[in-house]
């Protein structure tokens, strides 16, 4: 299937991704140094080399010292003929918002740290975490242990699933296993909780209040809300991104396909707004790196020790030393009968953070997006 490559766009002027308050740093290519450079054409060129032909679409958005360097898009978000509610072709782009799956979990970091700076309550890492959701809940001794830190980390115990509120209820009443606490199992359900949690944390008095107690049904669309509108108020709108961020774009969303049977109809994903800790948003490829480039460069946005937490420690996402540093990472995949999404966001060493999207699922190449994106950046440090 040939895939068209579009022209790349550099942004050399006010951008969202450009902001006041940044510390002045060099650029890879200014650094003087015998040893091998970062160069930056070369990072987007081998992106879309291994992207280009391997994908329906594909979009990226490159920062660095939390200013836009590159982004661009190739291919398609709507094939033609593939959807019949969206029947006309649509390229990609990377201002194109999509469901972004797994890459919500360290944004929801980024909105947890930050109500637990606003909080009133005492809260950090090694708290209780049951002490921040519905008291009317049947707590067994071995949820009683499981702390924030934990739920950040996979760590808690939880293995099963189940992401709205009936399930988490039921998780948690459930209680853990001793032989499952504090050893690693990805989960999404250990981000969903941080749906109740959030909007606890900023409105203390909440499940106190003679209306909600026992009342799941309220508190559920009550959290809800709350949640949704932290999330916008403190992480998103000081990004500079304004527009739905629980949705698809409603006359030209991004579709998601099977690679190997692009004759299978399109999916459109639904929204997700009662599990968006674990998943549910719908940001761009550049709503991304800006959420991120704000994190780490944009002074306030993510306050102290948080910042730390989040950037050093990793917690909320990953880590691993390379070649040229340690660089932190989060990937995001999606599917359903072949149909899907890939996807991830990085922040290297270098003051360097790159997000790629993939609308498609199946592809051996575009399927591992985290190892391409990798790959990309550990070959574009060429020696003088």
């Amino acid at each position: 299937m040939k895939i068209l490559n579009f022209k790349h766009l550099l942004l050399l002027v006010a951008t969202v991704l450009t902001f006041s308050g940044c510390e002045s740093l060099l650029g890879p290519k200014d650094i003087k140094s015998n040893g091998p450079a970062f160069d930056m054409d070369l990072f987007e060129a081998n992106i879309n080399a291994a992207l280009d032909g391997n994908t329906v679409g594909y979009a990226y958005s490159i920062g660095l010292n939390g200013q836009a360097a590159r982004e661009g898009a190739g291919g398609s978000a709507i094939l033609a003929n593939t959807h019949p509610d969206f029947p006309a072709q649509l390229d990609m782009s990377p201002y194109r918002r999509m469901q972004i799956a797994s890459i919500s979990k360290p944004i929801t970091a980024i909105a947890l740290f930050k109500a637990m700076d606003q909080t009133t309550l005492d809260i950090d890492l090694e708290s209780p975490m049951y002490l921040y959701l519905p008291q009317h809940w049947n707590f067994p001794n071995s949820v009683k242990t499981i702390t924030i830190k934990q739920l950040l980390e996979h760590t808690s115990g939880i293995v099963d699933g189940g992401n709205s509120y009936g399930d988490q209820k039921n998780l948690i009443e459930a209680g853990v296993l001793a032989a499952n606490k504090g050893k690693y199992k990805y989960n999404n359900a250990n981000f969903s909780l941080f749906r109740l949690i959030i909007p606890y944390l900023i409105n203390p008095t909440l499940f106190s209040q003679t209306v909600m107690i026992g009342n799941d049904a309220l508190i559920d669309q009550a959290t809800v809300r709350l949640f949704k509108d932290f999330v916008e108020k403190e992480v998103t709108e000081p990004a500079n991104i304004t527009h739905n961020i629980w949705t698809a774009h409603s006359t030209q969303p991004v579709l998601f396909y099977d690679y190997t049977d692009l004759t299978k109809t399109a999916w459109l994903t639904p929204g997700y707004e009662e599990s968006a800790g674990a998943y549910g948003y719908y940001l761009s490829a550049n709503d991304i790196s800006s959420i991120f480039a704000h994190a780490r460069h944009q002074n306030g946005y993510l306050p102290q020790p948080y910042y730390d937490w989040f950037f050093k420690d990793a917690i909320g996402w990953f880590s691993s030393e390379q070649e040229h540093g340690k660089q932190l990472v989060h990937n995001g995949a999606w599917y359903s009968n072949g149909r899907g999404y890939h996807g991830v966001v990085y922040a290297f060493p270098n003051n360097v953070e790159a997000t790629v999207l993939v609308n498609c699922h199946q592809n051996p190449e575009s399927d591992n997006i985290q190892g391409i994106v990798n790959t990309a950046y550990q070959n574009a440090w060429v020696t003088p």
